[in-house]
Protein backbone atom coordinates (compact mmCIF):
# COMPACT_ATOMS: atom_id res chain seq x y z
CA UNK A 1 0.00 0.00 0.00
CA UNK A 2 2.86 2.37 0.86
CA UNK A 3 4.53 1.75 -2.53
CA UNK A 4 1.28 2.52 -4.33
CA UNK A 5 0.98 5.87 -2.52
CA UNK A 6 4.58 6.72 -3.37
CA UNK A 7 3.95 5.86 -7.01
CA UNK A 8 0.85 8.03 -7.10
CA UNK A 9 2.69 10.88 -5.36
CA UNK A 10 5.60 10.58 -7.79
CA UNK A 11 3.14 10.61 -10.69
CA UNK A 12 1.50 13.77 -9.39
CA UNK A 13 4.88 15.49 -8.97
CA UNK A 14 5.97 14.51 -12.48
CA UNK A 15 2.62 15.61 -13.90
CA UNK A 16 2.81 18.94 -12.10
CA UNK A 17 6.37 19.49 -13.26
CA UNK A 18 5.38 18.68 -16.84
CA UNK A 19 2.39 21.00 -16.69
CA UNK A 20 4.52 23.74 -15.19
CA UNK A 21 7.08 23.33 -17.95
CA UNK A 22 4.36 23.49 -20.60
CA UNK A 23 2.92 26.67 -19.12
CA UNK A 24 6.34 28.27 -18.90
CA UNK A 25 7.08 27.38 -22.50
CA UNK A 26 3.67 28.63 -23.61
CA UNK A 27 3.92 31.90 -21.72
CA UNK A 28 7.50 32.68 -22.61
CA UNK A 29 7.78 31.46 -26.20
CA UNK A 30 8.04 35.08 -27.38
CA UNK A 31 10.88 35.64 -24.91
CA UNK A 32 13.07 33.47 -27.11
CA UNK A 33 12.40 35.42 -30.28
CA UNK A 34 14.82 38.25 -30.83
CA UNK A 35 13.88 41.00 -33.23
CA UNK A 36 16.52 43.41 -34.46
CA UNK A 37 16.31 46.96 -35.77
CA UNK A 38 19.06 49.13 -37.15
CA UNK A 39 20.58 51.35 -34.48
CA UNK A 40 20.56 54.30 -36.89
CA UNK A 41 16.78 54.02 -37.31
CA UNK A 42 16.80 53.30 -41.05
CA UNK A 43 14.10 50.91 -42.22
CA UNK A 44 15.39 47.80 -43.97
CA UNK A 45 12.18 46.90 -45.79
CA UNK A 46 12.42 47.51 -49.52
CA UNK A 47 16.08 48.51 -49.38
CA UNK A 48 18.20 45.72 -50.90
CA UNK A 49 21.47 47.21 -49.64
CA UNK A 50 20.27 47.39 -46.03
CA UNK A 51 18.75 43.91 -46.26
CA UNK A 52 22.06 42.55 -47.56
CA UNK A 53 23.90 44.21 -44.67
CA UNK A 54 21.44 42.65 -42.23
CA UNK A 55 21.91 39.20 -43.78
CA UNK A 56 25.69 39.59 -43.56
CA UNK A 57 25.49 40.64 -39.90
CA UNK A 58 23.15 37.73 -39.17
CA UNK A 59 25.54 35.26 -40.79
CA UNK A 60 28.50 36.60 -38.83
CA UNK A 61 26.57 36.44 -35.57
CA UNK A 62 25.15 32.99 -36.29
CA UNK A 63 28.75 31.82 -36.52
CA UNK A 64 29.58 33.35 -33.15
CA UNK A 65 26.52 31.76 -31.57
CA UNK A 66 27.45 28.38 -33.05
CA UNK A 67 30.99 28.72 -31.70
CA UNK A 68 29.67 29.62 -28.25
CA UNK A 69 27.25 26.68 -28.33
CA UNK A 70 30.00 24.26 -29.30
CA UNK A 71 32.02 25.37 -26.27
CA UNK A 72 29.20 24.55 -23.84
CA UNK A 73 29.60 21.46 -21.72
CA UNK A 74 27.41 18.45 -22.49
CA UNK A 75 24.55 18.04 -20.04
CA UNK A 76 24.13 14.72 -18.28
CA UNK A 77 21.71 13.84 -15.51
CA UNK A 78 19.58 10.95 -14.35
CA UNK A 79 16.13 10.61 -12.83
CA UNK A 80 13.40 13.15 -12.25
CA UNK A 81 15.62 15.64 -10.47
CA UNK A 82 18.18 15.31 -13.25
CA UNK A 83 15.54 16.00 -15.88
CA UNK A 84 14.50 19.16 -14.06
CA UNK A 85 18.13 20.23 -13.76
CA UNK A 86 18.66 19.64 -17.47
CA UNK A 87 15.69 21.85 -18.26
CA UNK A 88 17.10 24.62 -16.08
CA UNK A 89 20.57 24.34 -17.61
CA UNK A 90 19.13 24.37 -21.13
CA UNK A 91 17.21 27.56 -20.32
CA UNK A 92 20.40 29.16 -18.98
CA UNK A 93 22.32 28.09 -22.08
CA UNK A 94 19.59 29.46 -24.36
CA UNK A 95 19.69 32.79 -22.51
CA UNK A 96 23.48 32.91 -22.80
CA UNK A 97 23.33 32.25 -26.54
CA UNK A 98 20.68 34.94 -26.97
CA UNK A 99 23.02 37.39 -25.23
CA UNK A 100 25.86 36.37 -27.56
CA UNK A 101 23.57 36.98 -30.55
CA UNK A 102 22.35 40.34 -29.22
CA UNK A 103 25.88 41.50 -28.41
CA UNK A 104 27.20 40.51 -31.80
CA UNK A 105 24.32 42.18 -33.61
CA UNK A 106 24.88 45.34 -31.54
CA UNK A 107 28.50 45.36 -32.74
CA UNK A 108 27.12 45.19 -36.29
CA UNK A 109 24.74 48.12 -35.68
CA UNK A 110 21.49 46.35 -34.76
CA UNK A 111 19.56 46.53 -31.50
CA UNK A 112 17.14 44.05 -29.95
CA UNK A 113 13.62 45.41 -29.68
CA UNK A 114 10.56 43.93 -27.96
CA UNK A 115 7.99 42.39 -30.29
CA UNK A 116 5.47 44.88 -28.91
CA UNK A 117 7.42 47.70 -30.63
CA UNK A 118 7.09 46.13 -34.06
CA UNK A 119 4.55 47.60 -36.47
CA UNK A 120 1.34 45.59 -36.71
CA UNK A 121 0.69 43.61 -39.85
Amino acid sequence: MMMKRLSVAAGIIVGAASLSACQTTQQSSDDYTQVFRRADGQKMGGNPKLLAEYEKAGTICDGRVAAAASNMQPIEAHGIIGALQISQIQAQNRETLMKVQAGCMAEQGYLVVPKSQLPKG
